[in-house]
């Protein structure tokens, strides 16, 4: 039976869950997180950087910096460990201002998010609020389901970034009966790939003292700043994230799982 990427991405999550779950149990402070983080994550931009399509593949992928249609979404979902790295980054980079200006931002968009209507969440983008002047802000520790993203067409993201809520919950119905395309042309092995670390981190973090499996970034980056020496807290059982608890599940979209067959 042929491997498929769904196959290939759960073993890998699984893979990541049995190296990181040990070193879980040893954490006591920031530090030992933002180096948990940090190890995985090379190592699966390793993973990413042996995959990316170069001359003279058929296909290259257009993303490139400052293109921040893909940092649209109605929520960017990640781990307790991704979102307490990410706040450290924060709180040891940017200035007074930056961070004021961050936390304004996080209540705007919060406030535009508050009044969607629940069956429009899962179709509604709205930025990023660690966007400044359309670029990440926090790139070199963006969270994982971040580093999942690709594009062949920057047109087709572009396009989709301009779609109402309505037409886009109808591609998606379109997609489910396999009538049209409801996604943008991704590489299908670096999502997986990304896509698995995601998963190992939430299970992770879930099964620890303080939980927060998975959360909506900028809340929770939010709720963490707000607390000094935050990642103790949480490593010791505090619940930091209880405001910040994501809203609406993972998109997914109905459509046929390619076989994997390593690099591309």
């Amino acid at each position: 039976m042929a491997t498929t990427l769904f196959d290939y991405e759960k073993d890998l999550a699984s893979g990541i869950h049995r190296s990181i779950a040990p070193e879980m149990a040893k954490l006591t402070d920031g530090n030992d997180i933002n180096a948990l983080v940090d190890r995985v994550a090379t190592r699966i931009e390793a993973m990413i950087e042996h995959n990316w399509p170069r001359p003279p593949a058929a296909k290259l992928l257009a993303c490139r910096a400052g293109c921040a249609f893909c940092c649209n979404q109605f929520e960017v979902q990640v781990s307790a460990l991704e979102a307490l790295r990410v706040s450290n980054h924060v709180r040891t980079t940017f200035t007074p201002e930056r961070r004021q200006a961050l936390d304004r931002r996080v209540d705007e968009i919060e406030a535009k998010r508050a009044a969607v209507p629940l069956n429009d969440r899962p179709f509604h983008t709205l930025p990023c609020p660690l966007l400044e002047d359309g670029h990440c802000s926090i790139y070199a520790v963006r969270p994982f389901i971040c580093r999942s993203v690709t594009s062949f067409n920057v047109e087709v993201c572009k396009a989709h970034s301009e779609m109402t809520p309505a037409q886009v919950a109808e591609a998606h119905r379109l997609a489910r009966k396999s009538r049209a395309p409801a996604s943008i042309p991704e590489h299908g092995v670096i999502r997986a790939i990304a896509r698995a670390a995601k998963k190992a981190f939430g299970r992770a973090a879930e099964a620890a003292p303080g939980k927060g499996g998975m959360l909506d970034l900028a809340l929770a980056v939010q709720a963490a700043l707000a607390v000094p020496d935050a990642a103790k807290h949480w490593i010791a059982g505090a619940s930091l994230f209880d405001k910040a608890l994501t809203r609406v599940g993972p998109q997914a979209v109905k459509k046929p799982i390619a076989p994997y067959r390593g690099a591309q």
